[in-house]
């Protein structure tokens, strides 16, 4: 085996493997970027700190600390050269560390990157060249150019802003280019969600309940009204979460139909499990949807998923509504019969209502709710959210209507006018 030649620089030094010193006596380390696989090269005029500078050259860090930031960046998983690192392999490096997510959270992931395959003069700039204003133009011009909704760049910029914040937490970048409020840069351009008064409730649940063909999901149509459940949630009901002797429904699931697979899943937080009452209307309705299941010699058994989509060991069965092939509803059929139903109102009637599917029916209860002066944090409860505040954005997106029936409902008590020239500003 022949032996290995020691390397030393015009000081006597021993150089590690990958440095050398040049001909102008300044030192170059070579390594392989740990992303790209290509050679790279870094340059110093001093191996050690604690070298002189040679006169006349600006003072630049030494080699040896370059490679310890080169060797920093690779056990981190980054790119060992910023320069070389584009945004496509940062935003694969960002959701490497993304595994275990739902699936639908994955195939949100999966609908970005597809996309931003498309940009490839954004994609595969290096992100050391993008700049705030390069960031904003980059989502401006979606909007304007390519006519994407505003949903819709709020999830790809979902993606990179997390993806740029990894290398800006690891002193890779200074600051994050898309670290800035959207809706300053951006045409919101949503509508806000409408719930129903009572009058126009009770006069499509009178439309449902006459229809010939729309009456046999009336069920459905007044359960979501009046419990304010998510339709996954709804889906995910079974014969076991009806309780007819408490008088409660229990929350506990969610169903769901991925990858051509049934999955019921558990609440997304723990504050979704919940227990709704049971009044004597909603029971009527449960033992309608009871009356209408299928006769099966054997239930369907779906498997149960845990919050990392990893299965549980646990089997479902025991589902409330099913479709025409005797699979269990899931979103889809259930939206797919709103928006049949809201076709045919459409052309039946002339009275404008908000246009009714699953979701208005949660916000409707929300609503509800609110004019009924139910507490914030009983409303939370109720709705199953995990956030007090996302409870609060739908109080404070009362309509006229409830905001003044909420007025009068607590008027100011007071004897006579003079005890009001008593307040204090701090009163107030």
């Amino acid at each position: 085996m022949a032996k290995q030649t020691i390397r030393k620089d015009n000081r006597g030094r021993v150089l590690r493997t990958g440095e050398q010193q040049r001909k102008d006596g300044s030192y170059m380390f070579t390594y392989v970027n740990s992303i790209t696989n290509k050679k790279c090269y870094v340059y110093s005029w001093r191996l050690e700190k604690s070298d002189r500078m040679p006169d006349g050259k600006r003072l630049k860090p030494s080699l040896r600390e370059l490679e310890a930031e080169i060797v920093r960046k690779t056990v981190i998983g980054l790119s060992t050269g910023t320069s070389d690192l584009t945004v496509e392999q940062l935003v694969t490096k960002y959701l490497e560390t993304k595994k275990g997510q739902r699936d639908s959270t994955l195939k949100g992931y999966k609908t970005v990157t597809n996309f931003l395959e498309t940009q490839p003069q954004f994609y595969g700039r290096r992100i050391d060249l993008i700049k705030r204003s390069d960031a904003i133009a980059f989502l401006t011009y979606l909007q304007n150019d390519l006519h994407k909704s505003y949903s819709s760049i709020h999830n790809i910029r979902g993606v990179l802003r997390p993806a740029f914040q990894m290398v800006v937490d690891d002193d890779i970048l200074l600051k994050n280019p898309f670290e800035f409020e959207l809706k300053t840069h951006l045409n919101v351009g949503y509508k806000t969600k409408e719930a129903l008064t009572t009058a126009q409730k009770k006069f499509y649940l009178d439309f449902i309940m006459k229809d010939d063909h729309y009456s046999k999901y009336y069920p459905f149509f007044y359960i979501l009204f009046e419990t304010g459940l998510r339709v996954s949630e709804f889906c995910g009901l079974t014969l076991d979460d009806i309780d007819f002797d408490k008088k409660l429904i229990h929350v506990r699931h969610q169903l769901r139909h991925d990858k051509e697979e049934f999955k019921v899943t558990v609440l997304k937080t723990e504050t979704g499990l919940r227990d709704l009452r049971l009044t004597p209307e909603l029971e009527e309705q449960f033992r309608v949807l009871i009356t209408q299941r299928p006769k099966f010699k054997k239930e369907i058994q779906v498997a149960e998923y845990n919050n990392r989509n990893k299965p549980t060991g646990n089997k479902i069965s025991g589902f409330l509504t099913f479709n025409r092939d005797n699979n269990p509803n899931v979103a889809h059929n259930i939206e797919q019969f709103f928006r049949w139903a809201w076709n045919k109102y459409e052309r039946l009637f002339k009275v404008e209502i908000p246009k009714v599917t699953p979701h208005i029916c949660r916000h409707t209860f929300a609503t509800d709710l609110y004019i009924r002066g139910i507490s914030v944090k009983s409303a939370q409860y109720l709705l199953g959210h995990g956030d007090v505040r996302t409870t609060l954005k739908i109080y404070t997106d009362s309509n006229s209507e409830a905001a003044y029936k909420d007025f009068d409902a607590h008027p100011e008590e007071f004897t006579n006018y003079d005890e009001l020239w008593g307040k204090t500003e701090e009163d107030e």
